[in-house]
């Protein structure tokens, strides 16, 4: 017989903090064995931290309209049983799986507030940035009602101004592109991390538990081998406290070989990616070179280092023509060709990368416009 690795059963009521003083409430209305999920329904009740059913009110509160959502049955870390009470019949057509993170309280928080996008099943401060993400954090000033970001496609984001922009994030949802000060991440409370094909992190960038210790679902799918198994070394034996783990998608060796040449890799013959890999190699080498001790301290990058990089730019952009040929513009790869470069010069200039990859893009631009 299968159990949870936490205690849960039907009829169970949990709760869990919203907010620091604000807390919310579900009842466990079905416990199903067989694919080891639980559905939940939220109730209509938010307040200062329970300590029996009876805080709740001298009846159990009636169920948020619409909140009824099967997800596994881990009790995530941060929520607790306070009691069993009967329950309300599940509708007559059950809800469907909606994963590991509970996210118990949106449902509520909305109908209790009268919230205007409560009717359109919108959580509270949902914000979907996409390509828009790093100059939305870029912004000056906080969004505080900003609880849910996913963001992909873009080329560099500074994680310690997304921080800085939306303080009260609980869940974050990464795709893609160079993170500048992931760690920065520690100062949010986030109960959700989710990371897709982010090729630019070490093991040294690891977030474990003492960073993130509200943290009930982390989902890793693409990363850098050596960043991957620092994690799930630090998050190996969390789920009996409550997080959900998947780390997947491992890759090793240079990082131009998965997260930059992506689909290259699948279109062009092994010995032209192996080419391809060197090339950028060098290319990153150069640009590492090219970053003196104290360039923090000065407000622009000097004239002789943006000279070096345009040359930088122009010598990787030939290199490439000699590897591609005609192949670059018939198939239109010149555009990822800017898109591997961008990534790289950014991350090793943080504080001027507009400047650096500026003068990366003249040299290549020098090299496509021939």
């Amino acid at each position: 017989m299968s159990v949870p690795p936490r205690a849960i059963g039907e009829g169970d009521v949990v709760v869990t903090p919203y907010t620091p003083d604000r807390w919310v409430a579900a009842q466990v209305v079905e416990f199903s064995e067989w694919d080891k999920t639980v559905v939940l329904a939220d109730l209509a009740w938010s307040g200062p931290e329970p300590s029996s059913l009876s805080d709740l009110g001298d009846e159990l509160p009636e169920v948020v309209p619409s909140s009824w959502h099967r997800v596994d049955w881990l009790l995530p870390r941060g929520y607790r049983v306070l009691g069993n009470a009967p329950h309300a019949d599940l509708p007559k057509h059950g809800p469907g799986y909606s994963g590991a993170y509970w996210g118990v309280g949106e449902a509520a928080v909305a109908f209790l507030d009268h919230d205007p996008y409560a009717e359109r099943a919108l959580e509270p401060g949902l914000l979907w940035l996409g390509d828009f993400i790093a100059a939305e954090v870029a912004r000056p000033g906080a969004r505080p009602g900003v609880r849910h970001v996913s963001a992909s496609e873009y080329a560099v984001l500074d994680c310690a101004q997304l921080v800085a922009r939306f303080p009260s994030l609980v869940r974050l949802s990464l795709h893609g592109g160079t993170l500048l000060h992931f760690r920065s991440l520690c100062a949010l409370r986030l109960r959700e991390l989710t990371i897709g094909n982010v090729f630019c992190l070490a093991a040294a960038d690891a977030l474990g538990p003492g960073d993130l210790p509200q943290l009930e679902v982390l989902d890793i799918d693409g990363a850098q081998q050596e960043f991957g198994q620092a994690m799930r070394a630090l998050w190996r034996n969390e789920r009996r406290r409550g997080t959900a783990v998947h780390i997947g998608g491992l890759r090793a060796g240079p990082w131009t070989d998965n997260g930059l040449l992506g689909e290259w890799a699948f279109r062009l013959a092994d010995a032209t990616c192996a080419q391809i890999n060197a090339e950028v190699e060098s290319f990153l080498s150069r640009i590492e070179e090219r970053r003196p001790h104290g360039i923090r301290l000065v407000r622009e990058l000097p004239q002789e280092i943006m000279a070096r990089l345009t040359l930088d730019g122009r010598t990787l952009g030939q290199g490439l023509v000699n590897i591609l040929g005609s192949r670059l513009t018939e198939e239109g790869l010149w555009e990822e060709m800017y898109r591997i470069a961008e990534e790289p010069v950014r991350a090793n200039f943080p504080d001027h990368s507009n400047d650096a990859w500026g003068a990366v893009a003249r040299g290549l631009d020098e090299v496509a416009d021939q």
